[in-house]
């Protein structure tokens, strides 16, 4: 009986992410796009890799869009391993998206070894730089470090919207309302030095958040 349960769980489970996917997709489709593509990086997309950062109260259409303006580049999101990550993780296999699990506070380390090894294999890469739990619209130090060390240029990427529903969760995060419409730029590239100082890294994070909330 407990097999039971356990395989009906499973299958309710299974059912709710394919649901969920289905729903951000039909979401997506109804919304009504301005693309800015500032970088230049939709137009003509570079062969290597790139490393997206946006606002964790933003992350809810981005794998659609990713994958409707940049068709066969591989991604791979850094994602937390709290319970929500997980939900997530599942969530964006269905977009194709791979994940490294971990996040700035907890398996970190793992979890930035894991992204490098995959923009050394040839992979975009995503963070949330305010994720998993904020402080909302503060970059913390593990995205420059992580362009640092893999040599991938940040690309800032945000969008507003006319029409959405923001919860009441620590970032905010924002559900567009159906047939909205929404601003969503890619800003252009930024390099983070390879031989960037410490005591500078504060400074890339400030650059970078000034980016984001433009």
């Amino acid at each position: 009986m407990d097999a039971v349960k356990r395989l009906l769980r499973r299958l309710r489970n299974v059912v709710a992410i394919r649901l969920a996917a289905f729903l951000i997709r039909t979401l997506t489709s109804t919304l009504r796009f301005e693309v800015i593509d500032e970088g230049g990086i939709i137009a003509n997309p570079p062969q290597e890799p790139l490393l997206f950062a946006f606002w964790h109260n933003r992350l809810l259409i981005l794998a659609p869009a990713y994958r409707h303006l940049f068709p066969g580049r591989r991604l791979s999101a850094l994602i937390s391993r709290s319970r929500d990550g997980e939900i997530i993780t599942r969530i964006i296999a269905r977009f194709g998206i791979d994940t490294a699990r971990g996040s700035t506070s907890k398996k970190g380390v793992v979890a930035t070894l894991g992204l490098l090894r995959q923009i050394e294999a040839g992979s975009d890469a995503a963070i949330t730089p305010d994720g998993p739990r904020g402080p909302r619209y503060r970059v913390k130090p593990g995205v420059i470090q992580t362009a640092q060390l893999s040599g991938a240029a940040i690309v800032p990427v945000t969008y507003t919207l006319g029409w959405k529903k923001e919860l009441r969760s620590w970032d905010r995060f924002q559900i567009p309302l159906p047939f909205s419409t929404c601003r969503l730029v890619w800003g252009a590239p930024l390099r983070v030095p390879a031989d960037l100082p410490p005591e500078e890294i504060e400074t890339w994070c400030a650059k970078l958040a000034e980016k984001l909330g433009e």
